[in-house]
């Protein structure tokens, strides 16, 4: 038997269930999803990297997700956020 990888139990809500945010927390959400770091979302946002880590817990916590990766696969699975890189692939396409 193989074992299963980590994230394979990750839990990803359903879209039905998938509570919204500020809009302050999508901008944050947006930044995350575009593969900016905390200190590039700080100074693109101008907000302290504190408030930051409590948009994203916050996010975590109503979207029932343990961390920034799922977070990023929720988003971008239900088009919570389009990021620019998406976009220009699809456009590509």
């Amino acid at each position: 038997r193989h074992p299963q990888h980590p994230m394979s139990h990750a839990h990803i809500p359903d879209w039905d269930k998938l509570p919204r945010l500020t809009r302050r927390e999508l901008e944050v959400m947006e930044q995350v999803c575009e593969g900016y770091v905390d200190d590039d979302i700080s100074a693109e946002l101008s907000i302290a990297q504190r408030t930051i880590e409590n948009h994203l817990r916050s996010v975590y916590s109503k979207w029932g997700v343990p961390g920034r990766a799922q977070a990023i696969v929720a988003a971008l699975k239900f088009g919570v956020v389009k990021p620019v890189w998406l976009q220009a692939t699809k456009a590509s396409v």
